[in-house]
């Protein structure tokens, strides 16, 4: 069973009801380790920022919701791109790996 997940940059709201779904289904555990997060000018497409910031946003909260241990960041001016990703990613692994919820 996986303990740990990173969600950088979700695009959520491809499949919102069902990725909702199927957490709320999932049998989390204080011992899973979650970390989501999105930035404010995250953009695919024709999904924009709000509605893309609004997706994510929306999943945490469910994930919140269960029993795992979730962290939900939002980057301020971060995109849907890999040098934002990387400014975040040490943040997602010490969280994951070296302490959980602080």
């Amino acid at each position: 069973m996986i303990r740990y997940a990173a969600a950088l940059s979700s695009a959520c709201w491809l499949f919102q009801e069902k990725l909702e779904q199927q957490i709320k289904d999932a049998a989390l555990a204080p011992q899973h380790r979650i970390y989501i997060d999105t930035g404010t000018d995250e953009h695919v497409g024709s999904v924009g920022p709000k509605a893309y910031m609004e997706s994510v946003f929306t999943t945490a909260k469910v994930l919140q919701q269960t029993k795992a241990d979730t962290r939900f960041h939002v980057q301020e001016n971060g995109m849907h791109e890999e040098a934002s990703w990387g400014e975040r990613f040490s943040e997602a692994v010490m969280y994951l790996f070296e302490g959980g919820s602080r």
